[in-house]
């Protein structure tokens, strides 16, 4: 407050009297001269000018004072700090000479926890855990930013389960400047165990109360948990139908036995068109177009529609989806058509999908069926129709830290598919695919990320079987140095897609800075007709990391083994299926 008046006081001062330039040294220990260079007023005005003479001197004359009080929030409470002002160089100078001396270290640490969790059978566990959150060890030295960080975190552990009015009942940090040393005393009061309530609803006008009903994953009755509060609102901002969500509870101790679920929402915008345009080096320049109506015949039904075309397709997208029902369930309705032309195989589908998805933070499980037909042109001039019946299964596990930008963390996902040839299907068959993805870093200066997929289609023959459901790599995300879809079973001088995939991957990236980073890299992986026989074609490069604020971007230079050339690749995030 003091810094704030007396800057107050300069600037009319110093609109009226010829400015008095100046420099500020300090000599002092490098890291106590940072945090004095950093909070010092004389500093920060010796930067930014427009001081007259006696406002230089009553800077000077406050410095010493505003460096002891500096000092004692870094643990040193006995410095000795001297100021001159010097003159004699035509440009006036600031001297400060700070000896800190010896820091004032923690003696003593008398922590407990009173209240009703002493009656609690968890209560040896939860102490414990509150203890980690001490910052302020025996021998540490007593930083006042340190002891504010520590009894907020304590506070924090008590609170998170269970003790939703937890206080401090006692925080006190007795310092004994002759001996250099600080006891510290902290007690909280835990308060009673909390029970979550009803719920209470605000911001709603467009959708009906089902929609956050069916999204809360707390049961009334059951013990205060932060995590579940944190979760429910995770949902509501994943749904799709709100711009922002809020989910507290009271944590006023009269109400401890049902303490209300407060959720304040606000809602999104029901229709919306979103334009995109965009770029990589497996297919070129790319343009999109989506519209999404979220309350379609005023019921809460998302209806979206999107078209998009690059160099080597075209792609129309039409869905419905219903909201999530009562039982955690979301069932969607999606059509589809696509044309694409790679590698000398033109393909024209066309697909109808009906879906259930059940998602619960990171894991999912869909169920699928879809009825797809296809018309398959190869450079030679043959080619025939194909249709399928497909049902699926489909597990996914997401345990990245950031979908976007992720350093460490897993991805796995895993589908089972059927069709059979009384069902609306030329070629019976059976279909498993696997992708994995796991990142380790290595404290925050280098990521190693190992990627894996397979795929296998079970049948006599591909015959028939629609090449949606069979397998091609190569590109930006898969096997770099190799063109796009580039790597399958060769057919009248065409790559169309074979019956199993294997593909492996392992980078390094080094972090030069936390945004920027270096790769090296080694990619092998094919598609083939055959296990036996199969050989995988291996791809090594060197790339730059960039995690920028839309998602990780990717530059790569790769060479192919067997072809014995370099490619440029170019991909935005990391692609998990």
């Amino acid at each position: 407050m003091s810094s704030l008046l007396l800057a107050a006081a300069l600037v009319p001062a110093a609109s009226r009297a010829a400015e008095t330039p100046f420099e500020v040294r300090i000599d002092a220990p490098p890291a106590i001269r940072s945090a004095l260079q950093s909070q010092l007023d004389i500093e920060r005005w010796s930067a930014r000018g427009g001081i007259n003479e006696t406002q230089l001197r009553q800077l000077y004359k406050t410095a010493p004072a505003q460096v002891r009080t500096v000092l004692a929030t870094e643990g040193y409470f006995s410095p000795d700090v001297s100021a001159t002002l010097d003159d004699t160089g035509g440009r006036r100078v600031v001297r400060i000479k700070v000896v800190p001396g010896e820091p004032t270290r923690v003696s003593s640490i008398d922590f407990n926890v009173t209240g009703p969790i002493t009656e609690d059978p968890e209560q040896a566990s939860r102490v414990q855990a509150a203890r980690t959150e001490f910052r302020l060890a025996k021998g540490d030295v007593f930083r006042q930013a340190d002891w504010d960080s520590t009894k907020q975190g304590v506070l924090d552990a008590v609170r998170q389960v269970k003790y939703a009015s937890a206080r401090i009942a006692t925080s006190e940090a007795h310092i004994d400047p002759d001996s250099r040393s600080a006891r510290i005393t902290l007690v909280i009061d835990s308060g009673p165990v909390f029970r979550f309530g009803p719920l209470d609803v605000t911001g709603l006008s467009r959708y009906p109360s089902s929609i956050v009903e069916n999204l809360d994953p707390i049961h009334p009755g059951s013990v205060y948990d932060e995590k579940l509060l944190l979760r429910f609102q995770r949902r509501l901002l994943a749904s799709g139908y709100f711009a922002s969500a809020v989910v507290v509870a009271d944590d006023d101790p009269a109400h401890a036995d049902a303490t209300p679920v407060r959720v304040k929402i606000v809602e999104g915008a029901a229709r919306k068109v979103d334009l995109g345009v965009g770029f990589s080096t497996d297919r070129g320049p790319r343009a999109q177009a989506r519209y999404t109506d979220k309350n379609t015949l005023d019921r809460a039904l998302q209806l979206s529609g999107s078209v998009k075309v690059d160099r080597l397709s075209q792609e129309a997208v039409g869905g419905l989806t219903l909201p999530t029902n009562a039982s955690g369930h979301v069932y969607g309705l999606e059509g589809r058509y696509n044309f694409q032309d790679i590698q000398g195989e033109q393909l024209t589908n066309w697909s109808v999908t009906g879906a259930r998805g059940f998602t619960v933070e990171k894991r999912e499980s869909r169920q699928a069926v879809q009825f797809l037909t296809e018309s398959i042109a190869l450079g030679d001039g043959t080619g025939d129709d194909r249709k399928a019946l497909y049902f699926s299964q489909t597990w996914r596990w997401n345990k990245l830290d950031d979908i976007l930008v992720p350093r460490n963390g897993y991805f796995l996902s895993l589908e089972l598919g059927l069709a059979d040839h009384t069902l609306l299907t030329d070629r019976s068959f059976a279909r498993m695919e696997t992708h994995a993805s796991y990142l380790l870093s290595l404290r925050k200066f280098a990521t190693i990320i190992l990627r894996g997929e397979l795929g296998a289609v079970f049948a006599n023959s591909k015959d028939n079987i629609p090449s949606a459901y069979l397998y091609r790599t190569g590109g930006d995300t898969t096997v770099r140095g190799y063109a796009y879809q580039s790597l399958g079973v060769v057919e009248n001088g065409s790559v169309v897609g074979g019956r199993y995939l294997g593909v492996a991957s392992v980078e390094y990236v080094q972090w030069i800075k936390p945004q920027w980073g270096a790769a090296v890299f080694v990619d092998a992986g094919n598609a083939a007709d055959k296990v036996k026989g199969f050989q995988a074609a291996v791809g090594y490069g060197v790339g730059l990391r960039w995690s920028s604020p839309i998602g990780a971007l990717n530059f790569d230079v790769a060479r192919a083994r067997d072809l014995n050339e370099w490619r440029l690749h170019f991909s935005a995030g990391m692609v998990f299926q």
